[in-house]
């Protein structure tokens, strides 16, 4: 079996680039099933950055040079892709997707200062937020995720724009890392893991009259 990053790859076939396109600002979105490394070399600019099915990229390393991504999303790879290394210029991330994947963190990210929805699901052996310095989230969807004991890495956050979704989490026994969150503008729903409610929660400004509290278990008055 072979391992790729971004500098190696060589199989070409893509669904929007073709030989010879600019690759300062690849504006179509892309799905990356391999490709020929030098395309990404210059790129600064990715609209859709799609890596699925068990396709063999371990790494980002290639693409040091892009800055601004429009939907990073990753599925269904099982995979020696753990973390996201190699992102080192990324600034801005409007949309990240992982789905059945074998992230463990948020390494590699720090660079990025603005990030937009966030959904995690399915992802087993994903820890920890640890290298997420962004201090505003437009969403926040973690689901399914069964390694996932602690919200560690979450505590630059302070708004989340849109919902926050914690649900299905079955080792989660604490909200710690959510400590410094102040307000949610959607949705704030907290379900089916395996904690007490936190008092801390109820002090979220919540910014829209439809959103609502589900809690799992509310504390022992023992």
């Amino acid at each position: 079996m072979y391992m790729y990053d971004f500098e190696t790859l060589r199989i070409t076939e893509l669904d929007t680039v073709r030989h010879g396109a600019p690759t300062s600002a690849i504006a179509q979105p892309l799905t990356v099933l391999c490709c020929e490394a030098r395309w990404f070399r210059t790129a600064q600019h990715l609209h859709t950055l799609k890596i699925k099915d068990d396709w063999y990229v371990k790494s980002f390393q290639g693409l040091g040079a892009v800055t601004d991504i429009d939907i990073l999303h990753l599925e269904n790879l099982d995979i020696a892709l753990d973390d996201f290394t190699g992102l080192t210029s990324l600034e801005r991330l409007g949309e990240l997707i992982i789905n059945k994947t074998n992230i463990q963190n948020f390494l590699g990210l720090e660079s990025v200062t603005s990030m937009g929805n966030v959904s995690i699901n399915a992802t087993s052996v994903f820890t920890s937020f640890q290298g997420l310095r962004t201090t505003t989230l437009g969403g926040l969807a973690i689901r399914n995720c069964n390694s996932l004991e602690e919200l560690r890495g979450l505590e630059n956050v302070t708004e989340i724009l849109g919902d926050l979704i914690i649900e299905d989490n079955h080792v989660l026994g604490t909200l710690t890392g959510l400590d410094n969150l102040k307000r949610v503008g959607g949705n704030l729903i907290i379900r089916h893991n395996n904690y007490y409610w936190e008092d801390g929660l109820l002090n979220i400004s919540r910014g829209r009259p439809r959103t609502y509290v589900l809690a799992d278990r509310w504390p022992r008055l023992d």
